[in-house]
C-alpha cells in the first residue's frame, strides 16, 4: 500500500512520523472558512500536475465526498506544446504567462487550454451536482488550490462554467505573521504544509491518524541499515556514516552524567565519528579506487 512505503522510507530515514493523515483533510483544515452554517458547503478543487482531487466540505475539515479526476497541469502544458509545436518548456511559460485570459497577444494559448480545462470543469461541475442531489446542501463556493490554480483568467473561467463563485486559496490567511514566509513563493504552495502544522496545533483535532494502525518499532530502522560489505557508491557510504552518528547519539544519551560533563561527552563523540569517517573512506578508496 502507498502507506506502508511512506512508513519504510519513514523508518530508513530514522525519522518517527507524529501523525498521518490525507491530503485533502490538510488542504481543507487550511483553506475552509474557520465558521460557516451546517446548511451550505464549499467545494476544494486541488488541481495537480497529473491529477485533479475535488472534495466536498460540511462543517468541518473532513471531505464528505471527493473524487479524483485524470487531468492536471501536465496536460495542460501538453495541449499547448501539441496545439503550437513548441517545447514543453515554451508550452510552460506560455500558459504561465497568457492561461485563460481573453487576450489579442496569444489567443492560440487560450483556445489550445480551453478544450482541456473545459473538460476537467464539466466533470468538476457534474460532481458538484451529484453531490448536491446526494445531499440536499447547495455548494455555496469553490476554492481553487494547487499550482494551477495560479493560471491567468481561471478563477473567472471557473466560476462561470460551475455557476459559483470561485476563489484561490490563500492558506496564509490562517497564519499569525504570513512575512516570515520566503518571498516570491506563492503561499498556495503551502497549503498542504500549512494544513498539517495547524492540525498538529490544535489539541481538539487529534481524532484522525492514519498512522494508529502502525506500530513504529526501532528494529524498523535495522531492516534496511547498510553494512561496509554492502557500500557500493560514495551515497552509500555517507548512509553508512550516517547510521553510525544515530547509534553514537543513542549510545551517549543512556549515559546519566552532569551538566559540568556535557562538553567532554560531545568532543569524544565527534572524535569517534571523525575516526569512524576516516575507517569508512580508507575503505572505500582500498576497495574501489586501488
Amino acid at each position: 500500500a502507498v502507506l506502508d512505503n511512506y512508513i519504510e522510507a519513514f523508518a530508513f530515514s530514522h525519522i518517527k512520523p507524529a501523525f498521518v493523515v490525507g491530503e485533502l483533510f490538510a488542504l481543507g483544515y487550511a483553506l475552509l472558512p474557520e465558521n460557516w452554517t451546517s446548511d451550505t458547503d464549499y467545494m476544494m478543487v486541488d488541481i495537480g500536475a497529473n491529477t485533479t482531487t475535488v472534495g466536498v466540505f460540511g462543517d468541518d475539515a473532513v471531505a464528505n465526498w471527493s473524487v479524483v479526476l485524470p487531468y492536471g497541469g501536465i496536460k495542460f502544458t501538453q495541449s499547448i506544446a501539441d496545439a503550437l509545436s513548441v517545447p514543453l518548456e515554451t508550452a510552460e511559460k506560455l500558459k504561465r504567462e497568457y492561461g485563460m485570459l481573453d487576450t489579442t497577444k496569444k489567443p492560440e494559448v487560450t483556445e489550445a487550454l480551453h478544450s482541456e480545462i473545459k473538460i476537467l470543469f464539466d466533470k468538476i461541475t457534474e460532481a458538484k451536482n451529484e453531490f448536491e442531489k446526494r445531499s440536499g446542501n447547495p455548494v455555496v463556493q469553490m476554492i481553487l488550490a494547487g499550482g494551477s490554480a495560479q493560471l491567468p483568467g481561471l478563477i473567472v473561467f471557473a466560476a462561470k462554467h460551475v455557476g459559483i463563485p470561485a476563489a484561490t486559496a490563500n492558506p496564509l490567511l490562517k497564519i499569525r505573521n504570513p512575512e516570515l514566509f520566503e518571498q516570491g513563493i506563492p503561499g498556495i504552495l503551502f497549503a498542504n504544509v500549512i494544513g498539517l502544522a495547524l492540525y498538529a496545533h490544535d489539541s481538539d483535532q487529534k481524532r484522525i491518524n492514519l498512522l494508529t494502525q502502525y506500530r513504529y518499532e526501532e528494529s524498523d530502522t535495522e531492516k534496511t541499515a547498510l553494512h561496509l560489505k554492502e557500500i557500493r557508491s560514495l551515497n552509500d557510504a555517507k548512509y553508512v556514516l550516517f547510521q553510525w552518528r544515530i547509534k553514537l547519539e543513542k549510545s551517549f544519551s543512556f549515559l546519566k552524567i552532569k551538566i559540568r560533563y556535557r562538553i567532554p561527552v560531545q568532543l569524544i563523540g565527534t572524535v569517534v565519528f571523525l575516526l569512524c569517517t576516516i575507517a569508512v573512506l580508507y575503505y572505500v578508496v582500498l576497495k574501489y579506487l586501488l
